[in-house]
């Protein structure tokens, strides 16, 4: 699957302490935009488990990076690993509208 208006491929990477155990995900404001995303909404974040997440934008410093920010709880609940490279994909289901899958 290729990067196009509907996926971004991102890279996990460790969240800031301040987010631990907030259940949230950092992702780049321009992701943010291409998808439809708002601040605070629910994403489903899919490994080879399935967890959910609130989403906010990636602080200034990383907005030009291609990485994601979640916490070791999302991480093992999504049986990912720091590095990973994962992709977001349109989801539909009640107030969720975007997956994040990891590849």
């Amino acid at each position: 699957m290729g990067f196009n208006e509907k996926n971004s491929f991102l890279r996990v990477i460790k969240a800031l302490s301040s987010d631990i155990g907030k259940g949230v995900a950092r992702i780049p404001l321009e992701d943010m935009t291409r998808l439809g995303i708002a601040l605070g909404d629910v994403v489903e974040i899919k490994g080879e488990q399935s967890t959910v997440a609130k989403v906010v934008p990636l602080h200034q410093e990383y907005q030009k990076e291609r990485v994601i920010q979640i916490d070791g709880t999302i991480r093992r609940n999504a049986n990912v690993g720091l590095w990973e490279c994962l992709i977001t994909l349109p989801y539909f289901l009640g107030n969720s509208d975007y997956s994040l899958v990891f590849s």
